[in-house]
């Protein structure tokens, strides 16, 4: 007898390119669809990314409304599609999740998934009104059946920080690396650009793209030719390019935009480098690693697992307002010393990185869904 599949929710603030919405719409296209019906439910609607979903995923949107204000009509809209399963992506929206499902009658409550991408502390640090974040968190997240977590370090500091030990945890791997398109790189690989440093990531203080600009003018006496290349964009645009003017480097950084083959531009540097301020993971950084490029990163959980402790990188000390820009130029200029790899791909695939190829991460994401809906 065939079982009709199961409808998953997936809920998130947008669908404009991060980390989260990335990861969804990945696992969203991905999932079996002879067990999974996926819908994306999202606060605003619209963002770039939703041109990149399969034609039969469901979306709709809460209206823009703060998610505040919206958690009647998130709790109305589950009533409708009547999910088996919710995911919910950020910790607004986990908070919002938790809350709908409150106003749902005990025998319709679907199995509630949250997640968490960054840690703890860096989030009540750059949180508004943390002490009511924190009380709503202790509040809620007990409500849900399980946090997930790009890795076990991160899910374990979140349930630490908020006390909340009897909440289940689990590793969810993000779905960051296409085959196809490691494949289409092996085949044709781009020639490495000598002193070629590129970053990418929203264009947000968070990211330390600012403290890459200033890096640069710090190594430009023993690199003249080094220059960067930063993919993304966001609300610090004009604040960099300004910068970057006052450090004299304006024909030297370029700022270029969004772009959906980001592994070939990582392919040609000499080096990546990531200088955020705050990552609990670090998408980009396996991204790099694939590709086959060196990689420079702040000491951050997620860059310091990806890696392994310095194994597979660089990696710089960073306080609270981010590696020091001497310190990065110290670590870039090491590297672009070196000669700059050879074209093409990582080969073979560091281990540690398979989990995150979108098939794998896929299907460990199904598996743990099955798991939560086969609980009593």
């Amino acid at each position: 007898m065939t079982t009709a599949p199961k409808t998953l929710v997936f809920v998130v603030p947008h669908l404009r390119t991060g980390g989260v919405e990335q990861g969804v719409v990945r696992l969203a296209n991905g999932l079996d669809r002879r067990r999974f019906r996926p819908v994306v439910v999202m606060r605003d609607g619209g963002g770039e990314l939703a041109a990149t979903l399969a034609g039969d995923v469901v979306t709709t949107d809460l209206g823009g409304r703060r998610w505040s204000l919206a958690i009647p009509r998130l709790a109305s809209l589950l009533g409708r599609y009547r999910p088996a399963l919710i995911y919910s992506g950020t910790n607004a929206a986990n908070l919002s999740v938790l809350a709908a499902t409150r106003l749902i009658g005990a025998t319709g409550r679907p199995r509630v998934m949250i997640s968490e991408h960054t840690t703890a502390k860096d989030y009540l640090a750059g949180a508004k009104l943390a002490p009511l974040r924190r009380f709503a968190i202790r509040r809620l997240y007990p409500g849900a059946d399980c946090l997930v977590a790009p890795s076990a370090a991160l899910a374990t500091e979140w349930v630490r920080a908020f006390g909340l030990a009897r909440l289940a945890t689990a590793v969810a791997p993000n779905p960051v690396l296409d085959p196809a398109a490691l494949g289409e790189l092996a085949r044709n690989p781009p020639a490495r650009e000598p002193g070629l440093i590129v970053a990418a990531g929203r264009l947000v203080t968070d990211k330390g793209h600012d403290l890459l600009i200033a890096a640069l003018a710090e190594l430009s006496a023993d690199h003249p030719a080094a220059r960067l290349v930063i993919w993304g964009d966001g609300p610090e645009r004009e604040a960099l390019i300004a910068q970057a003017a006052r450090c004299g480097l304006g024909t030297r950084v370029w700022l270029a935009g969004l772009t959906g083959r980001l592994l070939p531009e990582l392919a040609r540097a000499h080096v990546f480098a990531l200088a955020s301020r705050r990552e609990g993971f670090g998408n980009v950084v396996a991204e790099a690693l694939a590709a086959g490029t060196p990689v420079v990163a702040s000491d951050r959980p997620g860059p310091r697992l990806l890696l392994g402790g310095g194994a597979f990188g660089t990696l710089v000390a960073a306080d609270k307002a981010g590696a020091a820009p001497r310190k990065l130029a110290e670590a870039l200029s090491t590297v672009l010393a070196r000669p700059a790899p050879p074209p093409g791909p990582a080969a073979p695939l560091p281990p540690h990185l398979e989990p995150c190829l979108w098939p794998n991460a896929a299907r460990t994401f199904e598996d743990l869904c099955d798991r939560l809906l086969q609980t009593p």
